[in-house]
């Protein structure tokens, strides 16, 4: 990671936004700044997913000191897409599973912003047949609220394409509210498309199928 960003200096790349996903360790928490810290500014969006586990648990490299570090890494992002368990993480709060009740977290966004991000989005929250994706935005304090039904099974992947769709609008200049809807609308598309597929669930999702519906 640390070559990749250093032969884009010595050529001078730019970028419109810097997005990091997964990371594996405290090291490459610190090359993910790193690269935020040289490829951002002049209003250029940065947006952190902070991939960190799911279902309560941390995943099987997620260290206590990688998810204290991550917290570091949000304090300088613009936007911020944890799912309901990745926010109990950054929180420091009691992962609750199905029995959590999605109002709850309303007082959760405010707590997140104020660790640095404008907007924050905690996806994924389990409300019965449906899955809520909670949206806030700092400047004007506005929640959004998106809901979507719960189908199939749980696929790998689906936080990183919400992610990836909800920047792209963003960058398109769509509203935040807008942008959120969307990106979970493309997402149960694609777990549908997927299901029609009949494919193994470890696959993932089959949202190349989905691409031309990107741009509604």
């Amino acid at each position: 990671m640390e070559l990749f960003t250093q032969q884009w200096s010595k050529n001078g790349l730019a970028f419109d936004s810097v997005y990091t996903g997964y990371l594996a360790s405290v090291e490459q928490v610190d090359v993910a700044r790193q690269v935020i810290h040289k490829f951002s500014g002049q209003g250029k969006l940065v947006l952190v997913d902070p991939v960190m586990g799911d279902d309560g648990k941390p995943y099987s490299l997620v260290t206590q000191e990688l998810i204290s570090d991550m917290r570091s890494l949000v304090a300088v992002a613009d936007i911020i897409t944890p799912n309901y368990t990745e926010a109990c993480f950054l929180l420091k709060k009691d992962y609750l599973g199905s029995s959590v009740v999605w109002t709850d977290l309303l007082s959760w966004l405010p707590l997140l912003a104020a660790m640095g991000p404008e907007k924050v989005v905690i996806t994924g929250i389990p409300a019965g047949d449906d899955l809520i994706n909670l949206g806030y935005e700092k400047a004007t304090g506005c929640i959004y609220v998106g809901k979507n039904k719960r189908i199939g099974e749980r696929f790998p992947g689906t936080g990183d394409i919400f992610a990836s769709v909800l920047l792209g609008k963003l960058l398109r200049q769509e509203g935040f509210g807008l942008a959120l809807a969307k990106a979970g609308e493309f997402v149960g598309a694609a777990i549908e498309a997927t299901l029609q597929a009949g494919l193994p669930v470890r696959e993932g999702l089959v949202f190349e199928e989905m691409l031309d519906r990107v741009a509604f």
